[in-house]
């Protein structure tokens, strides 16, 4: 799972990564500190849990919980316990009293793995913005990424979404089978059909293989010998 930590005291957020680290299915945890980079980083997509400190500044953690998208398993991280009475209108899924130790820690992950279910196993997604939506990309149907500028064409297999974030912000966020084969250029690696001098056919797309990325490339697709 790729876990979100949002606290602005990075000696929590550290022990709540240590704890997420220690688990088998943590594949990848990103710690911010303040609400506005939280916003940023659910907006790149990617993230399947979030660990979220309410006490933040600026852009509070209330503020943060009411823009996660629908059926995002939230943690709420406090130093309130009065929370628990009104945990129940944003539908998260545990909260924790800080200082957090490591037993009330495995029990709240427990219950994330048990609000995602089975579905877990299934098709991945991320959520991006597209100009004034918020829009679910299924990752199994999406067959590469494309930078233009300030945005990022995210090209499916029936669709095209538009979205103002940067393949850099994305490349982490996204599963092993996503590979960069250009400087403005990411694709699924288990929909390229053909491969042949430094163009990929992917879909009725072509893509350009950029040379610092071709070694790399083919490491990855390479014939059964």
């Amino acid at each position: 799972m790729n876990v979100l930590i949002v606290d602005d005291d990075r000696l929590v957020g550290m022990a709540i990564k240590h704890f997420v680290e220690k688990t088998e299915d943590a594949a990848l945890c990103t710690l911010v500190t303040d609400g506005a980079a939280a916003l940023r980083a659910l907006s790149a997509g990617g993230v399947d849990v979030v660990f979220l400190d309410l006490e933040l500044p600026e852009v509070g953690g209330r503020d943060v919980l009411k823009a996660i998208p629908k059926g995002l398993p939230v943690v709420v991280v406090t130093s309130h316990s009065d929370f628990a009475a009104n945990s129940y209108e944003f539908d998260v899924v545990d909260f924790l009293v800080k200082p957090v130790d490591l037993a009330r820690f495995f029990r709240a992950w427990q219950k994330v793995r048990e609000r995602r279910g089975p579905a877990a196993d299934g098709p991945r997604t991320i959520v991006v913005r597209d100009g004034q939506k918020l829009v679910q990309v299924a990752l199994d149907r999406l067959l590469f990424l494309d930078a233009e500028t300030n945005y990022t064409r995210f090209v499916c297999i029936d669709r095209t979404v538009m979205s103002l974030v940067s393949l850099k912000q994305l490349e982490s966020s996204l599963p092993p089978q996503f590979v960069r084969v250009h400087r403005s250029y990411i694709v699924n690696l288990r929909r390229i059909e053909q491969l042949e001098g430094n163009a990929i056919k992917i879909g009725t797309h072509k893509v350009p293989v950029g040379e610092t990325y071709r070694e790399e490339l083919l490491k990855r697709f390479s014939p059964v010998n």
